[in-house]
Parts: structure tokens; sequence; C-alpha cells
């Protein structure tokens, strides 16, 4: 892979990062004081030294050794253009629509704008997106541009992404917000840095400049409103997944978070392309020109923005739920201690009663089973988001009615567990399902453990449809085996568990 490829820009777009230099040289002399015989065309550049301007330069206060050992571990090396433009295509399709945390428009005017015309962006920021996109990104693209393995690939960007933040060069708080939602992407934590880690990254930072509260309150605020209340809310929808996933309770605390539900109001300067301007920002897919497809993907946001408050609620209960039996004598029924709580029974009809109003109230657009049929060359983005959220409902009932708190809850886990795989299997079907984050395939786990449980009855209808439920679940994480590791490790398990417990299932 060539790492300093012109990315398509004029080669005098490019400043210098870390160029050879004597002990006694002052580096960000030369740094800042390039001249235009220097860059006359791409062969005069030093491969390990120059990065396009639509990198912000690092502050003038970073000292030589950290320079240097960033530049050493490959920080400044940038994807060739082929495979840049593959994980930017990735990121709008896959990325965007559910975390539209970055200006769009603005990215995209800038990382094709002449001499930095159009702005610049975080380097940190730069390989976070790397990092998310390389999560569904063309295989191919991949091993085109040297990699062995999507993993390899991913971990190429997130260390280089987490090298920056540790060596303290990003000074700008929002930045390493948006960076680290985007890197709970991430497929493997062999190192522990796994996606609550980083999420707590995320948060920790965003309280430290008060993102959590309307910008209005904030001195000398110079972000846009808008983006600055849609990344609040993606850091409250993902941290209430990640527990989800997690069964733990969210970081973020009720009463650090202040913000007005958030509405398509937010979204009134997302516009993916500049339509009118095509030579400035190229059009990555189709989606770009979609604005309808847009709308609707806005109102999945918001969608997943209101069920991100029920699954707090429901881990709330959850939670307490274990506080009662760890709490309670040997001889004391679960129940019993239960219903001597008036504050748990209270939070478990309010979480159902939420729950409810959430369904009810969910737009036409937002329906896997709408009244009117939809286009069957419908966006395959809106299909996805579509999807996905509705795979984070019924993941929430499951995990909601699991400790059987009412008599219908048998019923609810079998309904969730259906309307799981059916979704599912929708996006198998219309090769959508590699797309799917690792949520998705959590709510997959979730509906399998469900449909082993069925089979352990008598033969019954019921039996019969959670074996084929199963089956579709099992080929569905099949065929995930070369993107979440956990898709593995699920199907081996979930094998033994029906072989040793005679469920009749071959």
């Amino acid at each position: 892979m060539d790492p300093t490829s012109p990315l398509g820009l004029h080669p005098a777009s490019f400043h210098p990062i870390v160029l050879n230099h004597s002990p006694g040289e002052n580096l960000w002399s030369t740094f800042t004081n390039i001249h235009p015989e220097e860059t006359a065309h791409p062969g005069a550049l030093n491969p390990e030294g120059f990065l396009p301007s639509f990198i912000k330069p690092l502050p003038l206060t970073t000292n030589q050794n950290t320079l240097e050992c960033l530049n050493l571990n490959g920080v400044f090396a940038l994807p060739n253009a082929p495979l840049q433009n593959a994980l930017l295509q990735a990121f709008e399709e896959c990325v965007l629509p559910s975390m539209p945390i970055v200006e769009w428009q603005s990215l995209i005017q800038a990382l094709h704008g002449t001499y930095g015309s159009h702005g610049s962006i975080s380097l940190l920021l730069y390989h976070a997106i790397m990092v998310s996109a390389t999560t569904f990104v063309e295989m191919h693209h991949l091993l085109e541009a040297g990699h062995s393995t999507r993993q390899e690939a991913q971990e190429s960007f997130f260390q280089k992404a987490r090298l920056l933040y540790q060596a303290n060069v990003e000074t700008d708080g929002l930045a390493i917000v948006q960076a680290f939602l985007l890197m709970t992407y991430r497929l493997d934590a062999v190192d522990g840095d796994d996606s609550r880690h980083l999420i707590g990254i995320a948060i920790s930072t965003a309280l430290s400049i008060g993102l959590f509260h309307d910008g209005s309150q904030i001195t000398n605020f110079h972000y846009r409103p808008t983006l600055w209340r849609r990344i609040a809310w993606a850091c409250h929808i993902i941290d209430c997944q990640i527990a989800l996933r997690l069964r733990r309770r969210p970081i973020i605390q009720r009463a650090d978070f202040s913000h007005q539900m958030v509405s398509e109001k937010d979204f009134e300067h997302l516009q993916f392309i500049l339509p009118q301007s095509p030579e400035v920002t190229p059009s990555y897919t189709d989606l770009s020109q979609n604005f309808s497809a847009q709308r609707e993907l806005t109102l999945i946001f918001i969608a997943n923005a209101r069920l991100s408050v029920c699954i707090r609620n429901v881990l709330d209960v959850q939670c307490k739920e274990s506080h009662l039996r760890s709490s309670a004598s040997p001889t004391t029924p679960t129940s019993s201690a239960s219903d001597e709580s008036p504050e748990y029974t209270n939070s478990i009809y309010t979480s159902e009663r939420m729950l409810a109003e959430w369904a009810n109230a969910l737009p036409n657009s937002c329906q896997t089973n709408p009244a009117e049929p939809r286009d069957a060359d419908e966006e395959p983005a809106l299909t996805l988001q579509r999807s996905l959220l509705h795979i984070t409902f019924y993941t929430t009932i499951a995990v909601f009615h699991q400790s059987r708190i009412f008599p219908s809850s048998n019923f609810c886990l079998q309904h969730a567990s259906q309307q799981i795989t059916r979704v599912a299997f929708d996006l198998y079907r219309r090769g959508l399902h590699r797309r799917l984050p690792i949520l998705g395939v959590t709510g997959i786990l979730v509906a399998l453990v469900i449909h082993i449980g069925e089979m352990r009855a008598p033969p019954s209808p019921q039996k019969d449809e959670a074996t084929n439920n199963f089956q579709l679940g099992l080929e569905i994480m099949a065929s995930l085996w070369d993107v979440y590791s956990e898709a593995n490790r699920v199907t081996s398990w979930a094998l033994k568990i029906i072989q040793q417990n005679g469920t009749g299932y071959r």
C-alpha cells in the first residue's frame, strides 16, 4: 500500500509534517516554510513526510520526539486514493446514517478542495472515520491495498488514531468525542480497549466540554448548535446500545444530560452532498442525491434516540432486579422481594408503557411492515437502518421480559425472537446482512438463545417454528464469520448447546 498517495489532489496542496533533519534544526520552521519547487511533482515528495492540506496541522507546541514517534508508527501515512474512496463510500452508506456526527458536506469539500481552500479536518477524526468504515468496506478493496484481513486493516487505522490521542496533539474536544464514537466500531479488542472503554473516553471528554447541555450555556461557544446536539444524542444512543449488549447500566447519568429530544430541525444543514457543485463535491453513493431517503434516515435516527431513553429505563429495571436478588435472603423468593419495592414495581410498568408508546408513535417510514408496500429498489442504507432499529427494539423487549416479569412474558420473548430473525433474514436475503453492526449480531444471538429454549419443549408447531428460526439465525451467523469473531463463537456455542440438550436438532 502506498501510504502517501496524493489522493487525487494537486501536489502543491500538500504540507510537510516530518522531514529528515539534523538535531539542531527547528523542526517546525521546516514544516511551515515549504517552497513551491519542493512540491513541483509527486516524485519530489518525501514519502514519509507529507500530508494533504485537508488535514489540520498539528499544534506548534508538539515536540520533536512526539512527531518522530508518530511518524515512525505510520500515523502520517494515509490510504491511497482508491482505498480512501471505497472507505468513504462505506462510511456514507453504513456509518453516517446511524451516526450523523460529522458535517458530511463540509468534510467532502475539504477532502476534494485544492490548497486547503475548502477547510481541513482533524487527523484523529480522519483515522477514526477509516476505522469505522473498514468494518463494512468490500474486502477486495482492502486486499488490493495490501491488507491481509479486515481486522488487520482496521487495527492499522485504530492504532494511528489511538497514538494521536495518547500524544495529546488533538486540541478540539469535540473532534475527540467524534473520533471515539466512531472507534466503537472496532471489531476485536484484544488489548482491552473495547466499546465500553472507548465510549467511556468519548463521554468523559463530552462532559469536560459541556456537550450534554445546550451550547447557549457555554462561554465562547463556536460550534454549530445542530451538530452539537446530534453528537450529544449520538453519545446517548451508543452508550445505551453498548450497555444493552453488555447488560450494564449506561455510563451517562440522567442528571448530566439536559438536551431536548433531537428533532428534524437539527438536520436542516445536513445534506450529504451539494448537488449544485459536483466538481467540488463528487458523489460517492446514490444516497448523496436522494434527499427523500436522507429525511427518512433522519426520522430513524430520531426514533433511535427515543428508543435509547427506553433502553435506559429497561436496564435500570434489570439492575434493580439484580440488586433485589442479591439483597434477598436465601429463603425469600425473588418475586416477594420485588413486591416489597414500590419503586421497582413502578419502574417495570413505566418501562412497559414507554416501549408501547415508542412503538405506537413510530412514523410509517420507520416501520418494517408499512400499510403500503415499499419500492423493491429502496435505498439499501434505508432498509438497513430501519431493520437495525427494529432489531434493537425487539432485543430490548427480550431483555425486558427475560426474567418473566409478566404472565405474558413468554409470549413476548417468543414474538421478539421471531421478529429479530424475520428482520435479520430479510437483510440476509437482500445481501445487506454484512452491513450489520455488532449490535445486530447481538440481537441475533438473543434470538438464538430464545429459540433454543423453545426447541427443548415437546413436539409442537411452536417447536417446529423455533427450529426453523434457529436454522435461519445460524445461517446468518455463519455468513458473518470473517467480519465478527463473535459470530464464530456464537455459532459454535449454539450448536454445542443444542447437541448437549437433546433438542432433536441435527
